[in-house]
């Protein structure tokens, strides 16, 4: 999953804007939407496992996409965690 580089700004405490450009799709606009929600559900299921301080998958993100073609992955947690299951399709 890839996205062009957005214009991102915190204009408010605990706010995100994003700004795409005009030529952007809204295909694109909605996956990335998708991909926010889904990283926020990630969070949430960390928190309410309490692992939100352990080595996880936002912890150490991003992985790059050599990380994830290595033949050694030594992180605690499967490759597949790194999709979240809405985004697959």
């Amino acid at each position: 999953m890839d996205f062009t580089h957005q214009t991102v700004a915190f204009p408010v405490h605990g706010t995100l804007m994003v700004e795409p450009t005009e030529s952007e799709p809204f295909g694109e606009l909605n996956r990335l939407v998708e991909a926010m929600v889904a990283i926020k559900a990630r969070i949430d299921e960390l928190q309410k496992a309490k692992q939100i301080k352990t080595v996880n998958v936002i912890m150490k993100a991003p992985h790059t996409a050599q990380m994830v073609k290595s033949d050694e992955w030594n992180l605690p947690y499967s490759v597949r965690k790194l999709i979240p299951d809405a985004l697959v399709r």
